[in-house]
């Protein structure tokens, strides 16, 4: 089984919110490697500033701190194909089916968006239950 971590993760995390920070020391802490889709990488920088408005200068940061994680792995591949199959045949946000497009039976995505509970074969769990 491999951990998937999803964008609205690492942006309650730069947020400082409470469950996230236990969360991501315990995550760090752990021996397993954690998976980030190399698009939620991109929904980080592009939420950060277009929303947030966080200067260019402190994204970077934030970025840079993440991707120094030793055992987060980022991963750039992705099934296009099956992605836009699902796309067209559900209600799920097409960069949510690319994430899952890389994802195995068995795997799971921690996350808070629902969506991901709609797809077949992956489990997703939230962060004060993934700890349990």
């Amino acid at each position: 089984m491999r951990i998937f971590l999803d964008t609205n993760i690492l942006l309650r995390y730069f947020e400082e919110t409470d469950v996230l920070v236990d969360f991501m020391k315990k995550v760090s802490l752990k021996k397993n490697t954690y998976f980030i889709p190399s698009l939620v990488l991109n929904e980080i920088s592009w939420t950060l500033q277009r929303f947030y408005k966080v200067p260019k200068s402190k994204v970077i940061i934030f970025m840079e701190s993440i991707l120094a994680v030793d055992n987060f792995k980022v991963i750039y591949k992705y099934d296009i194909a099956n992605a836009l199959h699902l796309f067209k045949t559900t209600n799920v946000k097409l960069n949510d089916c690319l994430i899952w497009s890389f994802m195995g039976k068995d795997d799971q995505i921690v996350s808070f968006d629902k969506d991901f509970d709609k797809l077949p074969m992956i489990k997703r769990v939230e962060p004060q239950d993934f700890l349990v």
